[in-house]
């Protein structure tokens, strides 16, 4: 009976649900793809993999050669799957460091305008009139989806899916918001990657009109579709309510500023040692500068 493992991030248990719904009968082991503090760890990673006849992985596609991953099993196929990322429904959203030891600040999702306020030394008050529709606007947030599709669509092409890109995103396009963040993709996207996997490892392309549903193990953070970004994306709905992790909600701009402020005063963080990871901070300056100095 053929055995698949699921080597991904967060996609892991999704992915690997869906292709357990599939594959009927088949053995589907979820394996979640670590970060190795080791050579031991690897080879210890390595050889689990060894009973399997299908790897799909998010990454370490080199353990493949490394550990004669195909002469442990005759047969044995590696299947790349890509990471879905998409920022068009959540522009705002960033990682933030600590400048002082170039850790993230944890919770690790920050809105950009609010580490850009109090980086600036805004008070909430101020950090909180911020998010319009114009500032919106001129960040570029209301142009995000082009941007997006393109990097996707080299993510597929990068991991040997160039040519089952279109039957993911004409797909999710249709149903709307399909991302929880940035990068924490909701179930029906999984099911559509899975089913693409699938076909990549012998399905019918009938594998497309069957009705599969997995629960949900990515709901416990979600960012807001901000309402302006919601209408500019000609999308229903749209909100300012946060969910940061188990019981933390909150509904409001001006709360989620008060939360966020908090957070970088408790773990003593000044203004002056925050920074936006992973992003050029140069058109928030432009765009919030001058209004930052109105405000003052």
């Amino acid at each position: 009976m053929p055995h698949l493992v699921i080597s991904s991030n967060c996609q892991t248990a999704g992915l690997a649900a869906t292709l357990a719904e599939i594959f009927h009968g088949n053995v589907v082991t979820p394996l979640p793809l670590p970060q190795f503090a080791n050579d031991g760890e690897e080879a210890q990673f390595a050889e689990q993999l060894k009973s399997a006849d299908v790897w799909v992985s998010l990454g370490q596609f080199g353990l493949v050669e490394k550990y004669r991953l195909r002469d442990a099993k005759p047969g044995f196929r590696l299947i790349k799957a890509p990471p879905l990322g998409f920022p068009a429904f959540h522009p705002d959203l960033c990682y933030a460091r600590r400048i002082s030891t170039n850790e993230l600040v944890v919770p690790h999702y920050n809105s950009a305008i609010v580490v850009w306020a109090y980086r600036n030394g805004l008070s909430p008050e101020d950090a909180a009139r911020l998010f319009t529709r114009s500032n919106y606007e001129s960040l570029g947030y209301l142009d995000a989806w082009g941007p997006s599709v393109a990097h996707l669509r080299q993510v597929f092409a990068n991991f040997d899916m160039r040519e089952e890109f279109d039957k993911f995103y004409l797909h999710m396009k249709r149903r709307g918001n399909f991302m929880y963040s940035i990068n924490h993709p909701r179930s029906d996207a999984l099911v559509q990657l899975g089913k693409i996997i699938a076909t990549k490892i012998g399905c019918s392309k009938d594998v497309y009109e069957q009705d599969i549903q997995i629960s949900d193990g990515l709901t416990d953070v979600i960012w807001p579709l901000y309402p302006e970004v919601a209408d500019g994306l000609a999308l229903e709905g749209g909100s300012y309510q946060w969910k940061l992790g188990g019981h933390l909600r909150m509904e409001g701009v001006r709360n989620y500023v008060d939360f966020a402020y908090n957070n970088y005063r408790t773990v003593g963080i000044e203004p002056a040692d925050i920074a936006i990871a992973y992003f050029d901070e140069s058109r928030l300056d432009a765009v919030l500068g001058a209004q930052a100095r109105t405000a003052r």
